[in-house]
């Protein structure tokens, strides 16, 4: 970890570990933007290169945020159902 943040402050981005983008990729505030810089093509981030593992890609994301919607839409029908309003 001290590695990482001596190598952060210089300013070169170590390469960050599968499960930490394994990680943002289960997190809806985290998912979008890793979607738009694959859809726009970035790079690059602040000076930081962004070298992402081979499941963070445009479909694999699109895929995954309408499943993730889905479930949440379902789950929030099967709530609303048994309540009285």
């Amino acid at each position: 970890m001290a590695a990482m943040m001596e190598a952060a402050m210089q300013g070169t981005m170590p390469q960050l570990p599968d499960w930490y983008w394994g990680g943002m990729f289960f997190s809806f505030m985290d998912i979008y933007p890793m979607g738009a810089m694959d859809l726009f093509g970035t790079t690059e981030f602040f000076g930081y290169n962004m070298d992402y593992p081979w499941f963070i890609n445009g479909p694999i994301i699109f895929c995954w945020f309408i499943l993730l919607s889905g479930m949440t839409f379902l789950a929030s029908l099967i709530a609303l159902n048994r309540k009285d309003i």
